[in-house]
């Protein structure tokens, strides 16, 4: 047999388990990273919390300066939120909101990617010597064979270099920015009733 042949069926194997191992995995896609952050639970928090200082160290919003984000009437906590256009193909179009905010503890966010999908994502923190421990995590359905492979290969390095990416920033920001204050939480009309 030609190595040529021999090549081919190899490659063709390779196919035939991968999609075959899809039917044995489940539907959640999770993909996490965690560092510790040389700043305190109350700092990354306040990082994380406030929607606007994601500007300060988030990757995703620094992969186009041309993309448009519009933000919510509420600036921190849960309720808070933006949605985002870009014309950059791997950034796209979308919204995320805070669904559940324990200080210096704990954010869930909700992502819509625009017809593309939807997601949630969370933030653990946990004190520990020389900073904050940071678990970040994004969850996501992943119905076919497609999307099962997608999100198990390149999307899970992809998504493990934007966290580490993110908390490195956030870690810059805070050490040059040592006191940057908490803003004053807004309520709105609707949620005073």
């Amino acid at each position: 047999m030609s190595l040529l042949k021999k090549l081919l069926i190899g490659l063709l194997l390779l196919i035939l388990v991968a999609v075959g191992s899809t039917f044995f995995m489940s539907d959640n896609f999770r993909v996490y990273h965690t560092q510790v952050v040389k700043a305190s639970p109350e700092a990354v928090f306040n990082q994380l919390n406030t929607i606007k200082n994601w500007n300060n160290w988030s990757y995703w919003n620094s992969l186009d300066p041309k993309m448009t984000m519009t933000f919510n009437d509420i600036p921190s906590g849960e309720g808070a939120g933006y949605s985002w256009k870009s014309e950059k193909k791997d950034v796209g179009n979308g919204s995320l909101v805070i669904k559940k905010s324990d200080p210096n503890a704990y954010i869930k966010l909700d992502l819509d990617f625009n017809g593309e999908g939807n997601a949630w994502s969370e933030y653990i923190l946990k004190p520990v010597a020389g900073g904050t421990e940071v678990t970040s995590a994004m969850n996501m359905d992943t119905k076919g064979v497609f999307m099962k492979l997608m999100s198990r290969t390149m999307m899970r390095t992809g998504m493990k270099k934007a966290f580490k990416t993110s908390m490195d920033n956030m870690e810059k920001y805070l050490a040059e920015h040592p006191d940057v204050p908490a803003p004053t939480p807004i309520v709105p009309d609707s949620a005073k009733l």
